[in-house]
């Protein structure tokens, strides 16, 4: 027996299927942002064709330095990129453009696909947000489609037309994904280990937003962070954005480049609150401020050092009944939760942001601490200077806070570049000689200022402002949202009021984007939420709802159909006709569908097998069909030899049975041709069609 020579790939329409999961892989993460390596992978690939003419396409060259990389993969981890992730993709990365630049044989594109599934696992145990998934479902569909091809150009059949396996590939992955999202739903949550990480990343980047301490520039970093911070569900046309400061800590201890709080904050006993939650429920101030009543739910996209709030809370409601405490300025120190619910009463005082009630839980007055009122060891004397300037005339203290509001909004500008350098007096610097600086620098002069007046004063951190999302009904601030402001003791009203001393600026690039891309942004964002929501934190309790919900609604609709049953009366006819007249009829059409493909089972199962398996596999097909009514062919009966015997009793479709049967031998044992697995599919949906309807498969 002549020995088979190894297939070559010549034919373009299996070679580009076999590149596609590398070139899917590559192009879906770099439109994901999910690995920086893609950009490399993509390179390497699109530089097959030029590496394969020199000297670079030699096996023996790339099997040494594969193992030379083996050693250096090593010092990657534990010097280099000090993560095994990170370090696994340089890997894998190199060995698929090693397998990519040598010849194609099938041992090396088998290896070639092996290890981009590889990249693909390693990736994916990394990421976990919408746009991986969608990427990961192009990736799949890439893989099944490139398999398949593999198969048949493996088989030494690479005529086959392999673009008829991809609808096949899609079905499948959409098959998997039904599965899978089945499996999910009912598979019991784990809290521990590696199934209950929130969220990874290859580049080891963090999701840590503010601190709980700040010092002259660490906002401003923050600032360049265009990642999303919180989102929160707000009724639109509550508060405009410029009225949406959003505080978060209360800072009191300065020393002169750093703020601190100087109480971590004190736990409270939650109790079932007015809104049905369990939580903490402030009290009212003794004196009665009259304002707008605001529900927020708050959903972080990462750690936060508090709960965030608009101005005076009343209700703050956690889930799962965790502790809360309470820090000087009713802020909430917190780990890090998944949603959070705050009814806050908006106050808009004649001057001023916001105005907030005094702490009653405070063992002193809150006007009374010696922290609002402390100062670092040295104080530049141009604080004292142009406090007093700017003050001059002003006799409350929320009219010397707007004074130095007002100044600074006239006389000085916003930056993010720190002109201040490392000068030893920053504040001094930035008052005297650059007059521009970050909000750090705004809020830390107008708190030393009211200080030296004896005016109580604190710096606040949060985040002001935010962007509508219609598609997803819902706020969006970003990282590049983060703030610092003031709030300054109002000793007549008893109340203290907010100030921001930073001079308006040009808002963030984000909110000027408008038409159609500013509606693809909002849906993006909008799925994206929607995927942490239901997918990322879907836990035990959501699983137990579901399933609760599931039964109830079921028990409803029992107890609804056996009232309606038993008199039969008109209006209980039609009711229990409206309520099951479609399930009915969908159980009829699903079961009238099942029996009907469970009848033409043969007939296409064959043809899968045949574009999947063999060419002529339509012909054993046809030859199934006619033992139905012509009786069992011999063992010893060769297919010519079984139609002649069988075409007396169909003598209309004996010539097309005879032309199939020609068909098959040319194609099983001579070349096979696409023209030629054509004709034979065309010849056995003949003869099928022409017999009567009782004789079909």
């Amino acid at each position: 027996m002549t020995a088979t020579a190894l297939p070559t790939l010549k034919a373009r329409s299996v070679q580009w299927v076999l590149w596609l999961p590398a070139v899917v892989i590559a192009v879906g993460y770099i439109i994901a942002k999910i690995s920086s390596f893609s950009w490399l992978l993509l390179i390497g690939l699109g530089l097959t064709p030029l590496a394969r003419r020199t000297f670079l396409a030699s096996p023996k060259l790339w099997e040494v330095a594969s193992a030379l990389y083996l050693l250096f993969f090593w010092a990657d981890v534990f010097l280099v990129s000090r993560h095994m992730g990170i370090a696994l993709t340089h890997l894998l990365t190199f060995l698929i453009i090693a397998r990519s630049w040598t010849p194609d044989t099938p041992r090396t594109v088998g290896q070639r696909l092996g290890l981009v599934f590889a990249l693909w696992v390693v990736i994916g145990a990394a990421n976990n947000d919408a746009y991986y998934m969608s990427v990961s479902l192009a990736a799949l569909v890439a893989f099944l489609w490139a398999l398949m091809a593999f198969q048949v150009w493996r088989d030494g059949t690479p005529e086959e037309p392999v673009y008829r396996l991809g609808p096949l590939a899609v079905g499948m992955t959409l098959g998997v994904a039904v599965l899978g999202a089945l499996i999910f739903l009912v598979l019991p949550r784990s809290h521990f280990g590696f199934l209950y990480t929130d969220r990874m990343t290859l580049q080891g980047e963090g999701w840590t937003g503010l601190s709980d301490r700040i010092d002259l520039g660490s906002i401003t970093r923050l600032k360049q962070d265009a990642r999303v911070a919180f989102r929160v569900y707000l009724r639109p046309g509550s508060l405009p954005p410029e009225a949406l400061y959003w505080r978060g800590l209360t800072l009191d201890i300065f020393d002169g480049r750093q703020w601190r709080s100087s109480d971590p904050g004190h736990p409270r006993p939650i109790l079932r609150t007015s809104i049905g939650l369990w939580g903490l429920e402030v009290p009212r101030p003794s004196l009665a401020l009259k304002g707008q009543v605001i529900d927020q739910e708050i959903w972080p996209a990462g750690e936060e050092p508090a709960l965030l709030h608009l101005s005076q809370p009343l209700i703050v409601a956690v889930p799962g009944r965790l502790a809360l405490r309470v820090a000087p300025g009713l802020t909430f120190p917190a780990t890090r939760v998944r949603s959070y619910t705050v009814r806050s009463l908006w106050v808009r005082p004649p001057r001023g942001r916001y105005a907030v009630g005094p702490d009653p839980w405070a063992s002193i007055g809150e006007g009374h601490g010696k922290s609002w009122l402390s100062l670092p060891a040295f104080v530049s004397p141009a604080v004292r200077r142009l406090a007093v300037e700017w003050t001059a005339g002003a006799t409350s203290a929320v009219e010397k806070a707007h004074a130095i509001e007002r100044a600074f909004h006239r006389y000085f500008r916003y930056t993010t570049v720190n002109l201040a350098g490392r000068s030893a007096d920053p504040i001094g610097t930035f008052l005297t000689r650059t007059r521009a600086g970050y909000c750090e620098y705004f809020a830390s002069a107008m708190v030393l200022m009211l200080r030296t007046l004896g005016v109580p004063a604190r710096v606040v951190i949060g985040y002001h402002g935010g962007q509508w999302n219609d598609q997803g009904g819902f706020w969006e601030v970003l990282h590049q949202d983060a703030h610092a402001w003031v709030e300054a003791w109002d000793d007549q009203a008893g109340l203290w009021v907010a100030f921001d001393p930073t001079p308006p600026v040009v808002a963030p690039v984000r909110s000027g984007v408008t038409g159609w891309l500013r509606r693809l942004r909002e849906w993006q964002s909008a799925i994206a939420f929607w995927w942490d929501r239901q997918v990322i934190l879907y836990s035990a309790r959501e699983q137990w709802e579901l399933g609760q919900g599931l039964f109830e609604s079921l028990e409803r609709w029992l107890r609804r159909l056996q009232s309606s049953i038993p008199s039969w009366r008109p209006e209980a006819g039609r009711l229990f006709r409206r309520e099951t007249a479609w399930a009915v009829g969908l159980a009829l059409v699903g079961l009238v569908s099942l029996l009907w493909l469970w009848q033409k089972r043969a007939v296409w199962i064959g043809r899968l097998r045949g574009r999947t398996v063999s060419p002529w596999q339509d012909y054993y097909v046809l030859l199934r069909w006619v033992e139905r009514w012509a009786g069992t062919r011999r063992p010893s009966e060769t297919p010519m030899a079984y139609i002649r015997r069988a075409q007396a009793r169909r003598p209309e479709v004996a010539a097309d049975l005879q032309e199939a049967t020609r068909v098959f031998y040319d194609l099983r044992f001579h070349r096979a041709s696409p023209e030629a697995v054509r004709q034979l599919q065309a010849l056995v949906r003949t003869c099928i069609r022409r017999a009567p309807s009782k004789n079909r498969c």
